[in-house]
């Protein structure tokens, strides 16, 4: 009986080090490692699963590739060990070794293609770290999107009568006295001639207070109603007080019955 034990934990030993797709694993993980360092989502998405697809969006590869680009040109990798569970799913952890370090990286396989991974370690703290520094320290609009009724993302076209509803990040307000100050005035303009058609000059006047460590950004949200079919634009002026700096950002959207 011993030597039966014995013959079934080689095997398995064996199986972990030597074989289970670690080919496949080993595949993946430069095909992933690769997508981000050139920013390639295409390149991504033929690797992963639909799932996975489906909760990391462009937008958020293309940031997280950005602050892996500060990490410095990746050399290779080591990796230190394999699971696999009944069902096709197969899991390793590596470390990758890049110019500024190395990096903690986990990888899990369902039926060969990525279901999920995590890069981790203090190298890649402060990599990601430098990156949203640089994103942030600009006074710009970030990010912004339409939303539908339970403020889900959604298309710019919408029906008269329906409320639009909207969000939008901005980034680079100045600090002062431990706090942003943010103002915005809000305009509808037709698009075809822009016309001004309805104006709000105070749609946001907001103190927010900064703690340690997050980040200067602020999110203006808010929805307004247009009675009328036709094509417009949804204008802002946004004021950051405590340096005086104003900007202008539109979007065009659609009303239709």
């Amino acid at each position: 009986m011993k030597s039966v034990k014995f013959y079934v934990m080689a095997l398995v030993f064996l199986c972990s080090f030597a074989g289970c797709g670690k080919d496949v694993l080993d595949q993946r993980a430069e095909e992933l490692v690769q997508a981000f360092s050139t920013n390639n989502y295409a390149a991504f998405k033929l690797s992963a699963r639909p799932e996975l697809v489906a909760v990391l969006p462009q937008k958020d590869f293309e940031d997280m590739a950005k602050g892996i680009l500060k990490l410095g040109a990746y050399k290779d990798k080591t990796m230190h060990e394999i699971h696999t569970e009944a069902g096709g799913k197969k899991t390793s952890t590596y470390d990758l070794n890049f110019a500024k370090g190395v990096v903690n990286f986990e990888l899990d396989l369902q039926d060969e293609k990525i279901m999920r991974f995590n890069f981790s370690g203090p190298v890649m703290t402060e990599a990601m770290s430098e990156y949203r520094k640089e994103k942030y320290a600009t006074f710009k609009v970030g990010s912004f999107q339409f939303l539908d009724g339970e403020k889900k993302p959604k298309n710019n076209i919408y029906k008269v009568g329906e409320d639009l509803n909207l969000t939008m990040d901005v980034y680079g307000l100045a600090v002062a006295a431990g706090s942003m100050h943010i103002k915005s005035a809000l305009k509808i303009l037709d698009a075809a001639n822009g016309a001004l058609l309805f104006e709000q000059p105070n749609f946001q006047d907001d103190v927010i207070p900064l703690n340690e460590g997050d980040l200067q950004v602020a999110t203006l949200a808010g929805h307004i109603s247009i009675p009328i079919k036709g094509s417009y634009k949804v204008g802002f002026v946004i004021t950051d007080v405590n340096s005086g700096k104003v900007i202008e950002y539109a979007e065009a959207f659609i009303a239709e019955e």
